[in-house]
């Protein structure tokens, strides 16, 4: 079968930590709200023979559930390491979901070197959330590097924050920026509320800074070509160093 038939799914990797719990329930809130079917996963360690993956899942499951009654759940136990079980677990029209650290510098490039894992080795989206307060946070950033992504970010805004204020960012105002920023609102559409700005100075800081009241950073996909990297510096940074939610785009959208 092909799996472009399939419909999409959000898998969201569960292993007990506040992270973890964090990007449960932003995934399950979505899920909620558009009946997409939330896939529980598990990653074992090699010497995990006690079940303990089946007890997490379950009660992952279970606590969701007692929220979100009418969630589509189904339960995933993967082999390690984790990046590659995540990554190989989903099909193209999915979206990958995991925590990622809340306060510190420090903390947040260890734990976030997992999302960059995924970011190289997954076919799909991949969205990065951190156990921050998302409570008195509106409206959705979306870095804007090239008019070749504007429908790929347009399209991911409209699937997972449909209705919110967008602001287009782009960090480096050259001859470039007026054509992508004017792709991403055709593809927006007229009525989208969307707002520019022009940044100055390092550009996964601008993005950084420009998200830390926002509910929603939206990074576009990288360049296309064999001799270039699955993702580059600025993208690099910004999963690193998550200040909001990321959603890191692909060419199809889950």
């Amino acid at each position: 079968m092909n799996n472009h038939a399939l419909p999409p799914r959000r898998i969201v990797g569960v292993d007990g930590s506040a992270q973890s719990r964090a990007a449960l329930l932003w995934a399950a809130t979505r899920s909620a709200a558009d009946g997409v079917v939330l896939v529980l996963a598990h990653v074992a360690e090699p010497q995990d023979e006690s079940g303990g993956g089946e007890t997490l899942l379950a009660a992952a499951a279970h606590s969701l559930l007692s929220r979100h009654p009418q969630l589509g759940i189904e339960r995933l136990l993967l082999d390690g390491p984790v990046w590659r079980g995540l990554a190989e677990s989903a099909r193209p029209d999915d979206l990958l979901v995991i925590g990622t650290g809340s306060s510190g510098y420090a903390p947040r490039r260890v734990i976030g070197s997992l999302g960059v894992q995924l970011a190289i080795a997954a076919s799909c989206a991949v969205a990065l959330i951190p156990d921050v307060d998302l409570r008195f946070r509106r409206g959705v950033v979306a870095g804007i590097g090239r008019a070749e992504s504007a429908e790929t970010i347009a399209a991911a805004i409209a699937a997972h924050a449909p209705g919110r204020p967008i602001t287009l960012v782009h960090a480096d105002p050259s001859g470039r920026c007026e054509e992508a920023l004017a792709a991403a609102e055709r593809a927006l559409g007229p009525e989208a509320p969307v707002r520019r700005r022009l940044l100055s100075g390092p550009a996964a800081d601008a993005l950084l800074d420009a998200a830390l009241d926002k509910e929603l950073l939206v990074l576009g996909p990288g360049a296309d070509g064999a001799d270039r990297p699955p993702i580059g510096a600025v993208t690099h940074a910004v999963l690193m160093n998550a200040t909001a939610p990321i959603l890191l785009t692909r060419s199809s959208v889950g």
